[in-house]
């Protein structure tokens, strides 16, 4: 056997060996990853026939690192982006995710931005297909189930653009997960006047745990076992005492992603286990 021969024959077993391990390594869970992406949001969700859903994209390009280490290094497409709301802890990362991933479903608010970087992302969602959502709206992936509870208003009547955000519940059998962007206390109050059932395992702590969200009624409303907050070092007081203080008066298991990284959940329809 000559040395190229050899070579060849390495780097195909090398690349089976990728392959094999992805293919039976695979969960057949849900998987919902709060990224540590520092001081904005970015949550990762793959069902178990593997569509794949991300919300927000951070701060900067440090998103493209994170999906590294939950993709397959094969993988470079999509299903779906969720942008919450076009601020730049949010949107920058997506932006480069839409240069780097084939995306096939952008959804949003419809409420736009000034800056220029949203107009580069709406630039790169030219050719994609594209959907606006409101209250009651329903998005099906899959086994799982995403009901829009936010916006509930005109976006072009809402004068704070954290309050366009994209919230939802996610829906995996009788798992489900609250993802509330950076809504406010006032517009938290709206949702749970508007929609009676709002009960979730999993709640995402809204604008990183702001003092300005996080009511002490919508807390209730949700009643959940864990609540994650997508934090990083800031000069914004983030999280608030406030917030801390009440998750930990109710009892619910607070993960932070500037301590405890990223977060990852599993759901087998039945129950939400935590990978330690």
């Amino acid at each position: 056997m000559n040395k190229k021969t050899f070579f060849t024959l390495l780097i195909l077993f090398f690349c089976n060996v990728i392959a094999f391990n992805f293919v039976f390594n695979r969960n057949d869970n849900l998987r919902v990853i709060f990224f540590d992406i520092g001081q904005g949001d970015s949550i990762f969700i793959e069902t178990s026939q593997g569509h794949q859903i991300l919300v927000d994209g951070g701060p900067n390009n440090s998103v493209l690192n994170n999906l590294e280490k939950f993709m397959s290094p094969f993988d470079k497409s999509i299903d779906m982006i969720i942008l919450t709301h076009a601020d730049k802890d949010h949107l920058a990362g997506l932006v480069s995710v839409l240069k780097v991933y084939n995306v096939d479903i952008i959804v949003w608010s419809g409420a736009s931005s000034e800056s220029n970087l949203f107009y580069e992302f709406k630039g790169l969602m030219d050719g994609k297909k594209v959907v606006t959502v409101k209250a009651f709206d329903k998005i099906f992936a899959g086994d799982i189930e995403l009901e829009i509870l936010n916006p509930i208003k005109d976006v072009e009547t809402v004068k704070d653009l954290n309050d366009t955000s994209v919230v939802f519940r996610l829906v995996h059998g009788k798992s489900r997960f609250l993802l509330t962007g950076d809504l406010s206390s006032k517009f938290e109050m709206d949702v749970i006047e508007v929609f009676d059932d709002i009960k979730s395992n999993i709640l995402k702590i809204g604008h990183h745990g702001s003092k300005y969200s996080t009511a002490e009624e919508f807390v209730k409303a949700v009643s959940p076992s864990c609540a994650v907050i997508s934090v990083g070092k800031n000069s914004y007081g983030h999280p608030a005492e406030r917030v801390l203080e009440l998750l930990e008066e109710r009892n619910i298991k607070t993960l932070r992603t500037d301590i405890h990284g990223d977060v990852v959940f599993y759901s087998d329809r039945e129950n939400i286990f935590l990978k330690k």
